[in-house]
């Protein structure tokens, strides 16, 4: 975008944000179900028209398969402690990312069912990778 190369992109606000505060892009609508306060004038695609639309960056802390539950309990409780203390969430809202902690048994049927939305569209769209 920067370098007049693509006239449209979707990507991360944390990646765009400095841009869109010096003018260099223009936002268009975010992805997410709600608008962001770091950008409050920007649209939803929902808001635009498009019922149902919705896409988020996700990332996970993972662990090999066969850990024990307590671990995974652990871990995912010290996540949710270190996400949640007002330094993380500060920056995180800076950055325009709203981190969410759910549960190790949450993750997979979640994961399952972004998996199948995006194939079904892939399929639906006959989408192929060049």
């Amino acid at each position: 975008m920067l370098a007049n190369e693509a006239s449209l992109v979707a990507m991360p606000a944390s990646a765009v944000l400095p841009h869109l505060q010096s003018g260099d892009l223009r936002a268009l609508a975010v992805t997410t179900a709600q608008r962001t306060p770091l950008a409050a004038e920007v649209p939803t695609m929902r808001e635009l028209g498009f019922a149902g639309y919705e896409v988020v960056e996700h990332l996970a802390l993972l662990a090999p398969a066969g850990t024990p539950p307590e671990i995974l309990r652990r871990l995912n409780e010290a996540s949710r402690v270190a996400l949640t203390a007002p330094e993380f969430r500060d920056r995180f809202a800076s950055l325009a990312v709203a981190p969410t902690v759910g549960t190790p048994e949450e993750w997979p049927a979640y994961l399952a069912a972004e998996t199948a939305t995006w194939r079904e569209l892939v399929r639906a769209r006959n989408i192929r990778v060049q």
